[in-house]
């Protein structure tokens, strides 16, 4: 998550000051919290990262990445629906996240951790992912 905050480009107007941290927040049911508070301060483009863990859908306000983990995949379309055209990079280990109009979906291939990127989400969401991130997807709807 920390490899793709620093690959995607957010406008200036996501953030308050130069100084504001990169906000990622866990909904629901905490199953990356440890592994992501362990990354917290580091740099996502001269910016610290910030871990909200156990975030509610109501409580999404200030977050610059929303992961929403596969207890929550009920809820994930509401949860997509309140981020409509704000710039909040959407992650989940949901099946069919991508489908759904998530941005970035983590997925099981050749027996390894993989990604897949939705080009049209990210645009709504007012980002920009770099070439690298692209090349690296396994499938770009």
């Amino acid at each position: 998550m920390l490899n793709f905050a620093r690959y995607v480009e957010w406008p200036a107007g996501a953030f308050a000051s130069p100084q504001t941290p990169v906000v990622a927040c866990l909904v629901g049911r905490d199953t990356l919290g440890s592994a992501l508070s362990a990354l917290e301060g580091r740099q996502v483009q001269g910016r610290p990262l910030k871990v909200r863990r156990g975030v509610v859908p109501d409580d999404m306000r200030g977050c610059h990445l929303v992961f929403i983990g596969e207890a929550e995949e009920r809820r994930t379309l509401p949860i997509l629906r309140a981020l409509a055209g704000q710039p909040v990079l959407t992650v989940s280990d949901t099946e069919r996240f991508v489908e759904a109009g998530g941005a970035i979906g983590l997925v099981l291939g050749e027996e390894r951790l993989q990604f897949e990127v939705n080009r049209n989400a990210l645009e709504q969401a007012q980002l920009k992912a770099s070439a690298s991130l692209l090349k690296l997807a396994r499938n770009i709807p």
